[in-house]
């Protein structure tokens, strides 16, 4: 029942992201995963996905290498998967984000998208600088609890102009949540170590016992 009421305190005490540089403290340094969705039905996205939906990862990073808390997330960095491939095609990509709205907690505006198309296991396949993309990034969280773990993303990326670059015409979706993999692994560790510290404890008391049972009266020599 404490726990219980713990629990409400502490999603009462937790608050919507007032500015990019509370939001910034939510998001960076994690990693989002789900799907991404092609909006053109019967074109390539990025000349390169043969598919209209696929695994996509994505990231929130800022200009400073250091990655520390007080950073304001500056840019996306993103990863399409396209499964009809067993070599795993994919697209790799960057863009700034700018002109954040506090009301929406969200990104809109038109940036200059860098990215390279590979296979997983192989060198780059190609790779194109300076295309003109309009994007939007939404932020939402579920059950008003604002953090990592309750956080859903949703981009859309689409040209700003009509391009003769056919490598620079997309129109795509993606919608994310935090990539847990890493927690499970932590847990799973933890949870290994704990029942070897455990077992460890367990046996150094079994032994002191049967040290006490046979020299019943050195006992009380035993300092604890």
């Amino acid at each position: 029942m404490l726990s219980i009421i713990l629990f409400q305190l502490v999603i009462g005490l937790s608050e919507r992201p007032k500015n990019i540089s509370e939001l910034s403290k939510i998001l960076q340094k994690y990693e989002y995963k789900g799907q991404w969705t092609s909006q053109k039905k019967e074109q390539q996205q990025f000349q390169y996905m043969t598919v209209e939906q696929g695994d996509a990862y994505m990231i929130f990073l800022s200009n400073s290498t250091q990655q520390n808390k007080n950073d304001l997330i500056d840019r996306l960095e993103f990863q399409l998967l396209n499964p009809i491939y067993p070599e795993k095609r994919q697209v790799l990509g960057i863009f700034q984000l700018t002109n954040y709205s506090d009301s929406d907690i969200s990104f809109e505006n038109i940036s200059v998208l860098n990215y390279s198309t590979a296979y997983k296991f192989r060198r780059t396949h190609n790779s194109k600088e300076n295309c003109e993309i309009a994007y939007t990034v939404n932020i939402e969280f579920e059950s008003e609890i604002y953090d990592e773990k309750h956080t859903k993303i949703k981009v859309h990326l689409y040209t700003h102009n009509n391009s003769l670059d056919l490598s620079c015409d997309v129109d795509i979706e993606m919608d994310l949540t935090l990539d847990t993999t890493n927690y499970l692994l932590r847990i799973i560790m933890y949870c290994t170590m704990s029942v070897m510290i455990c077992f460890t404890q367990f046996l150094f008391v079994t032994k002191l016992c049967k040290a006490l049972i046979e020299n019943l009266e050195d006992s009380n020599k035993l300092v604890i």
